[in-house]
């Protein structure tokens, strides 16, 4: 899924952080994945894909608090995130 793999990319150059959405150390999960929803056109329906396959994941609703507090370290939210564009790419009705 593009919006995923930009949230990843994102991630990955930047750098991942918590308590905040953006620093110059990088992106939390919910700064990256707007970010990341501007870049690739704002479609809503794939957040909202998106954002399922990641919740379903995470095993909460409130992926802020799971950055945070949850999340281990960047290694894991890009696991989670590979995880989630998998799943992601079989529900989405945006995929030919």
């Amino acid at each position: 899924m593009q919006l995923i793999d930009r949230i990843i990319k994102l991630l990955q150059e930047d750098g991942w952080i918590k308590g905040k959405a953006r620093s110059p150390e990088g992106w939390c999960l919910m700064g990256a994945m707007q970010e990341a929803w501007l870049d690739t056109g704002g479609v809503e329906e794939e957040l909202r894909v998106a954002v399922r396959a990641i919740r379903s994941l995470t095993e909460t609703p409130d992926l802020t608090y799971w950055n945070d507090f949850i999340a281990r370290d960047a290694d894991h939210v890009l696991e989670v995130l590979k995880l989630a564009g998998e799943k992601a790419d079989e529900r989405s009705p945006l995929c030919s």
